[in-house]
């Protein structure tokens, strides 16, 4: 197993995204559901590629929208997908996802740590996001970097509406 510090942090490009094949950020997401599907759990909704290249494209130093992806090597191992809002205060995360080879690894919180980072040297007052909850589901893993439970959406999957002040 490699260590965290084999994992370099940079801002996602719209190259980033890739080709089928590619290990870039469409490889990566593919990978993801198939574990979810594997895992006889309910498959994530369909990504909007065009409109997370047009995010990228927008990030500028004081633009609203993060986008983030963690390597190894010239792999896409995890990625984040976030928006500042300079109005409300609150940095709203849109994606999180890390390559179930590699869950568990610090790779997911390292996201977490630049994301927040981030927010608070923006003037954020919190930060928020919706996540399947249950066991061995996200929710969990958030509760476990200080979120709460704001509300729950019963349903299948579950989803929980989480929320931190930084």
């Amino acid at each position: 197993m490699e260590d965290i510090f084999s994992i370099t942090l940079r801002p996602a490009v719209r190259s980033d995204i890739g080709k089928t094949g590619q290990k870039g950020i469409r490889d990566l997401f593919n990978t993801v559901q198939r574990h979810e599907r594997r895992a006889g759990r309910a498959p994530l909704a369909p990504p909007a590629y065009a409109d997370w290249a047009r995010r990228m494209d927008r990030q500028i130093p004081a633009g609203p929208h993060e986008a983030l992806v963690a390597l190894r090597g010239n792999a896409v191992v995890g990625f984040c997908l976030a928006r500042h809002d300079a109005k409300t205060r609150v940095t709203k995360l849109d994606k999180l996802f890390v390559h179930p080879d590699v869950q568990g690894q610090g790779i997911g919180r390292l996201l977490m740590s630049q994301v927040t980072i981030t927010a608070q040297s923006r003037g954020q007052i919190a930060m928020t996001l919706r996540a399947e909850s249950g066991e061995n589901r996200a929710s969990g893993f958030y509760q476990q970097l200080g979120y709460s439970v704001e509300s729950r959406k019963p349903g299948r999957p579950t989803i929980d509406t989480l929320r931190r002040q930084i």
